[in-house]
């Protein structure tokens, strides 16, 4: 599943994240973070639970929003915020000068774009007997890569103490966080990989440090 906005604030201030709701769907969102699995109550056909769900979040917001959001002190303690990959990048106005560049012929575009289209015509690997619970392989991590993963994790942890003491939430969540880049970028290189190589993690590290530094 998906949600994707590129003007979030119709979401943000919408019905799901209303004052009466948005604890809730926090933690709806959370648990679909942290094992696939999502639950609804309903007065007419009870509790139902599902498993086997990734959701993939995509917001834009603007800044006026955004400033309500990442204020909100009930989504920091409840850990929502902490299970996104944040970032508030300057303003380019004033530096927008027009290109002569048409992306649509553009090599390096065309390869994304073929590789993208590549994996969502795979199939996707469903638990036997089912047609939408989703039941990924196990990635494994390369011994050298595990290695430099704990070193990251490991340091984070000590600035956890000063550097990172303001978005605990945020860099403690940066262990899982890596990983997770990492897989998906070994499978954007090989959909058939079974093991994330050190480079992987390498670049997920990158990803993440600049992501911390945005937090």
């Amino acid at each position: 599943m998906g949600l994707f906005n590129d003007d979030a604030g119709d979401f943000i201030h919408g019905h799901a994240m209303s004052n009466d709701n948005r604890v809730r769907t926090a933690a709806v969102f959370s648990r679909m973070w942290d094992a696939g699995e999502m639950g609804r109550t309903r007065g007419g056909d009870g509790t139902s639970k599902w498993y086997g769900r990734r959701l993939a979040m995509h917001l834009m917001i603007q800044p006026v929003i955004a400033e309500q959001l990442l204020s909100d002190r009930a989504l920091l303690e409840q850990g929502f915020l902490a299970r996104y990959l944040v970032c508030w990048p300057e303003s380019t106005i004033g530096t927008r000068e027009y290109v002569a560049e048409d992306l649509m012929i553009d090599p390096v575009m065309q390869s994304y774009w073929q590789r993208m289209h590549g994996l969502l015509a795979m199939p996707a690997a469903m638990k036997p007997g089912t047609r939408n619970v989703l039941d990924p392989r196990t990635l494994t991590l390369a011994p050298n890569a595990k290695a430099l993963w704990i070193e990251v994790i490991n340091h984070i942890e000590r600035d956890l103490r000063d550097v990172f003491q303001s978005v605990r939430g945020t860099a403690g969540k940066a262990d899982a966080q890596i990983l997770r880049i990492a897989g998906v970028l070994t499978l954007v290189e090989d959909a058939q990989a079974g093991t994330i190589p050190l480079e992987m993690i390498e670049r997920a590290t990158r990803l993440m440090q600049y992501h911390l530094d945005e937090a």
